[in-house]
């Protein structure tokens, strides 16, 4: 028998099932379970369906998927226009949240359940500054929907009907993927890649010790320097709307994190430390926070949309004032719903848990399968990298049973 991990918290919560499922035949929610079977995912979520699906093509291979049975299919999860807000609306299954993160004024977040218990906890801040534009939006626009309810009626009546028009838009449909040095002076551009290249403080440094294997973390940074180097790989993602917002997400994150369960309960506290933002990321975020504001004031397309800025707001004029004041309204997250990282794929001696053939360390039959397992989170929007894992991942299983 082979055991597949992609479920992240969820399949922890639902492990409890494999003692009885392997210990003999029972029944489960009207339907028989074997005694045994030659494969068993646990967690049926984006990397585990793929999984099964694929190993399922094998008519001679018995397969069990184990999932909570938790299915939304409410509007906010079923709704594109819905779906952009849900990361942000505090909405969780589970009511798991994260541990206070003290450099974010202690602020609490909801943590997704795809999160998995370890070190080396990565994901896409995000910076949310705003511009209120007051003039020159054409009818309609991202606003219309919630302030025209005659709009809005047919917009959602087009919907329903065709599956097209406005409630098939979520941000937006557009984004600039840019690389740092387009979006900082000379002066901020070194000053970053200096800070990537230096830990700093001896404090600094027992803080990304006592996040993940030092010697780990130092070829991580080696590797985002080069990255954030590059003309070619982009620091920030800039989604362009025509609602102006000013939103920018990391690609290429320094701040590190763990995730651990509250020893009360499973379903209580995470201890989430993503909240210690790495310098060189604070500085990223203030990098873009000036261009986007540069790129308001000055631009002649957006002058005639007579845009004033609302966050940071322009009495923010140094870079403390303008972290304080995103910090001090919740602006600065610390995830994108992108959570990856706590089962990477490294060797055991940078604080590795599974290798290239994605099966854990020391363990011959156990694999984990789904973003974990990526050393460093990929410059993009995670889902299709996990589906691309999971596709490889089946190749991987095939090719053993053979």
């Amino acid at each position: 028998m082979d055991l597949f991990f992609s479920g992240g918290l969820r399949g922890l919560l639902i492990t409890w099932l494999l003692l009885d499922v392997t210990k003999a035949a029972t029944s489960y929610d009207g339907r028989t379970v074997k005694e045994s079977y030659d494969y068993i995912v646990i967690g049926g979520g984006t990397s585990g369906l793929v999984v099964a699906n694929r190993l399922s093509e094998d008519p001679k291979k018995s397969l069990l998927v184990l999932e909570h049975g938790y299915i939304n299919d409410s509007p906010n999860t079923m709704i594109p226009r819905a779906v952009a807000k849900f990361p942000n609306l505090g909405i969780d299954f589970w009511n798991v949240t994260s541990a206070p993160l003290e450099k974010l004024q202690n602020l609490r977040t909801t943590v997704q359940m795809a999160d998995v218990v370890g070190a080396n906890f990565q994901d896409h801040p995000q910076m949310m500054a705003s511009w209120n534009l007051t003039s020159g939006l054409a009818v309609p626009n991202p606003g219309t929907l919630a302030s025209n309810a005659t709009y809005n009626a047919s917009a959602w009546a087009e919907y329903e009907g065709n599956r097209t028009g406005p409630y098939t838009v979520a941000w937006s449909n557009t984004a600039a993927f840019l690389p740092l040095r387009n979006f900082t002076s000379a002066a901020a551009y070194a000053a970053i890649m200096d800070a990537v290249a230096d830990p700093g403080s001896s404090k600094r440094r027992q803080e990304d010790e006592e996040l993940i294997a030092l010697a780990g973390y130092r070829a991580q940074r080696a590797i985002l320097r080069r990255h954030l180097g590059s003309p070619d790989a982009a620091a920030i993602e800039y989604p362009l709307t025509a609602g102006g917002l000013g939103t920018s997400g990391l690609n290429k994150p320094l701040s590190r994190g763990t995730i651990t369960l509250a020893p009360s309960s499973t379903n209580s506290n995470i201890n989430n430390t993503l909240g210690n933002i790495s310098p060189a990321d604070r500085a990223v975020v203030l990098a873009a926070v000036r261009w986007i504001r540069d790129l308001y004031a000055t631009s002649p397309l957006l002058a005639r949309y007579g845009p004033v800025e609302l966050a940071p707001g322009l009495a923010a004029q140094t870079d403390e004032a303008m972290w304080t004041a995103l910090v001090s309204a919740g602006l600065v997250r610390p995830s994108n719903a992108h959570p990856s990282g706590t089962c990477a794929m490294m060797p055991t001696a940078l604080g590795g848990c599974v290798g290239a053939d994605l099966r854990v360390h020391g363990i011959r039959r156990l694999a984990v399968v789904d973003a974990s397992v990526m050393p460093l989170i990929p410059g993009t929007h995670s889902q299709t990298t996990v589906y691309a894992v999971a596709e490889k991942a089946a190749d991987l299983i095939k090719a053993r049973a053979r």
